[in-house]
């Protein structure tokens, strides 16, 4: 007899214990959000996974490790270091392929092209890559384009934030050089704010 009242009392601390675990579940996934804010994947209207957007809890973002003035790419053109300024930004979505384009100098010869496979996620560091026919989710193929001196590839951390409708894409390092050659051991930058 005292066995089976001790199962009874044991049985109901067991279901007692599971139903305060559903509760306080139920409680995490409602505090939480919707759905969509917690499934480990870049969608609806995030912009990092399972962050940012109307519904979900605000990104922590990996902001650039450095500061340099916005809207500047600072490049090597032939032996000559040059600080070039931003004179408007394209920004165009194609199948699933965004791409953000900087001009530089006027008019739309000279460009600074950034072009990720899918819509930039702020929780994600980029590496910068040049020439390659497919670039992976955590990858960006970058280009400079210049008329007169020669396009620019190279490689390098990209970090991307989002405020107010305004995306800002920066380097500290960027190791931008011809095709073919070396990079210069000098820091390149960039830091680009495209709407």
């Amino acid at each position: 007899m005292k066995k089976i009242i001790f199962c009874a009392l044991l049985g109901s601390l067991a279901l007692i214990s599971c139903r305060k675990k559903i509760e306080k579940d139920v409680d995490l996934a409602s505090n939480a959000g919707p759905l969509h804010c917690q499934d480990n994947l870049f969608n609806e209207d995030e912009i990092g996974t399972d962050c940012g957007g109307v519904d979900c809890a605000t990104c922590v973002e990996n902001a650039a490790p450095c500061t340099n003035p916005n809207n500047k790419v600072y490049l090597f053109l032939g032996p000559v270091a040059q600080l070039k300024s931003v004179t408007s930004t394209e920004v165009t979505e194609n199948s699933g392929t965004w791409t953000y384009t900087a001009y530089t100098g006027g008019g739309t010869i000279n460009y600074l092209q950034l072009i990720f496979s899918s819509k930039p996620n702020v929780s994600t560091t980029y590496t910068g890559v040049s020439g390659t026919s497919f670039v992976e989710s955590n990858e960006v193929d970058i280009v400079y384009s210049d008329v007169s001196n020669g396009d620019r590839i190279g490689s390098g951390s990209v970090y991307v934030t989002y405020t107010s409708g305004v995306y800002n894409m920066s380097s500290c390092d960027y190791s931008f050089h011809e095709w073919g050659q070396t990079t210069p051991s000098s820091t390149q930058w960039f830091n680009v704010s495209f709407n």
